[in-house]
């Protein structure tokens, strides 16, 4: 999914108050200019634009993640997000998290497994990531969940052309939206904040899908969140834009704490009745309009 995104910036009311990750309808409680400028917003929606297609995959394909990290990733309704320790969620600036706001785990919107609120945010003042403390613990909350650190080695040009694999709940090759799917692509550049992959004309993140996370595999074998997507290019299967973990540490751990001494909960193991594959089922809501593809 993706959140396109003009000036002058515009939020859109949810449709209901208590369904912060469920689908938004984007003319409910809408009318005159504002009304007219979100519906133009959605994908396929008066903008003359049909949806692309987006081909991901429902577990991912290139990184070694457990089911209980696959639950990780989660949504915050209009856009993703990544537990990456007991109570903390890494996602974007242009996201607007709120205090309150609901990050949701589960598979379906309107009736999550657990819905835990953001507590604080605090925003990066120089680059598109948010960190977000939960007002609870994630991994007890739900039961086999387990964070995804975050990558703490620094990336340089021999990365370029190596895999790596994005996750979220964005807008998929049909249109629909709602399903948390995975999409392995290369590396193809490392400039100031910003990593970018390349989906090469066959596959990509989309609108809804900012904030969630882009994953490598380090020097020892273990997968980490390089990355929180920003944007990228507006059909959805070319290049997109992650805000870096390695050149953000400094705000990290200033947030954090030192990283290895982060409290990433009570993990058990994920059994196959639980079935965490089938988690996701969320969708879009706001746009926030922007000069460029905000996913």
């Amino acid at each position: 999914m993706k959140i396109l995104c003009l000036l002058p910036l515009l939020v859109v009311p949810h449709s209901r108050a208590d369904a912060d990750c469920g689908a938004l309808d984007a003319d409910a409680g809408l009318s005159g200019d504002l009304a007219a400028a979100v519906s133009t917003a959605l994908p396929g929606r008066g903008n003359g634009k049909v949806p692309k297609v987006y081909y991901g995959t429902e577990r991912p394909s290139y990184v070694p993640i457990s089911d209980g990290q696959i639950m990780a990733v989660g949504s915050w309704g209009t856009c993703s997000g990544t537990v990456i320790a007991d109570r903390w969620v890494l996602t974007a600036n242009h996201c607007r998290i709120y205090e309150g706001q609901r990050f949701c785990i589960g598979a379906d919107a309107d009736d999550p497994i657990v819905s835990l609120q953001a507590e604080r945010v605090e925003r990066n003042p120089d680059a598109d990531m948010t960190l977000v403390y939960l007002n609870g613990s994630a991994t007890a909350a739900a039961p086999g969940l387990e964070p995804i650190p975050l990558f703490d080695e620094a990336l340089d040009e021999d990365w370029i052309g190596a895999m790596s694999e994005a996750a979220g709940y964005g807008q998929q090759e049909d249109g629909g939206y709602g399903e948390r799917e995975f999409t392995a692509e290369p590396i193809v550049d490392l400039e100031g904040h910003e990593l970018t992959i390349d989906g090469e004309g066959r596959h990509g993140v989309c609108y809804g899908d900012s904030g969630g996370p882009v994953m490598v595999i380090d020097s020892e074998g273990s997968v980490g969140v390089a990355g929180a997507l920003s944007w990228g290019d507006p059909d959805c299967l070319g290049r997109d834009r992650y805000t870096r973990v390695d050149t953000n540490m400094d705000w990290l751990e200033g947030i954090l704490g030192p990283l290895d001494e982060l409290d990433m909960g009570v993990t058990e193991p994920v059994s196959d009745a639980d079935d965490p594959e089938v988690l996701p089922d969320y969708t879009t809501g706001e746009g926030w309009w922007e000069p460029i593809e905000w996913r």
